[in-house]
């Protein structure tokens, strides 16, 4: 019964860390999501103002 019960906790251990890495997995992909969408909004802003200014502004 003792074995079942550490066998158990173990059991329950991995499972929160599984958990935990999941949510970080969730949390890159998020902040890479934004990293893109923040570079593409540069690049936007910059070829925006290159026209504007009618030349290499960069």
């Amino acid at each position: 019964m003792e074995e079942l019960e550490k066998l158990s906790k173990k059991l329950i251990k991995i499972q929160k860390e599984t958990e935990k890495k999941e949510k970080e997995k969730i949390e890159a992909s998020n902040a890479a999501e934004i990293l893109m969408e923040l570079s593409t909004s540069q690049t936007k802003a910059r070829l925006y103002l290159n026209l504007r200014t009618g030349g290499g502004g960069f």
